[in-house]
């Protein structure tokens, strides 16, 4: 029986690096999990677990699994669930359908894009999408949607100053605040897209790099290769899928 191992970790970046003695459970079919394959897990404002399956999204309110969906979904596989300020929990299926729940009714917001990669949404509530064209942004007040960086990407991020930056295959570019014409684009060299995390720690932006395992920070609009010896113990032959900053500070 395959089954989906959940575990809770904490590692201390950057100078140190402690592994720690996970705390798990398992949650699978045979305890009343909708499907074994979960794609993506967020917590809403009000502590339900949302699941994003090969099954559909799933919220999850501590005893059983409330299955939702909306009357133009295509294909019924989910992924890329993230919460708003607001409230919404936005997510997208395979044929590249966009969705949010909102007081439990599942909406679609229409795009012209295809291949979608990554959602994102700022401060403002506004939402961003990663796709094979570039990344576009669209405004919640207006429902308008604007490409903001021609070319593939793959990850966008705001940082504490609300400045927006978008990671695509030429670099990194920094947009200000409301503004969609970049300040500056950081380039780097032998960066994979494949299984790339990103998150803001201490308003320094970490590169996670699922394939090579490097990781990279960005000082000064500079990229800078993590050398530290612990971090480089602690993974040795370990392949990182995902990297998340956590309330506490640690990554």
């Amino acid at each position: 029986m395959k089954h989906v191992t959940i575990i809770l970790f904490q590692l201390l970046f950057p100078l140190i690096l402690w592994g720690q003695i996970p705390v798990f459970y398992n949650v699978t079919t045979d305890n009343n999990l909708p499907s074994n394959d979960i794609y993506s897990i967020v917590q809403d404002k009000d502590g339900f677990t949302w699941l994003g399956t090969d099954a559909g999204l799933y919220k999850f309110n501590g005893v059983r699994y409330e299955y939702f969906q909306s009357q133009n979904q295509k294909s019924r596989a989910v992924t890329g669930l993230t919460l708003s300020n607001d409230g919404r929990i936005y997510f997208y299926n395979f044929t590249n359908q966009l969705f949010y729940v909102e007081d439990n009714v599942v909406k679609e917001i229409f795009h012209p894009y295809k291949k979608l990669a990554k959602v994102y949404c700022d401060k403002s509530s506004n939402i961003w999408i990663c796709h094979n064209d570039g990344a576009s942004k669209w405004d919640k007040n207006s429902g308008k949607w604007s490409l903001i960086q021609k070319g593939l990407s793959r990850y966008t991020i705001e940082d504490l100053e609300n400045n927006m930056y978008i990671v695509h295959y030429e670099g990194i570019s920094k947009f200000p605040k409301n503004s969609n014409k970049a300040i500056t684009t950081i380039g780097y060299e032998n960066i994979s897209f494949g299984q790339l995390s990103v998150i803001l720690h201490k308003n320094t932006l970490w590169l996670f790099e699922g394939v090579t395992s490097n990781i990279i920070t960005i000082v000064n609009d500079n990229p800078i290769s993590i050398t530290n010896k612990a971090i480089n113990k602690a993974l040795v032959n370990k392949k990182l899928t995902n990297a998340k900053l956590l309330s506490d500070g640690f990554i």
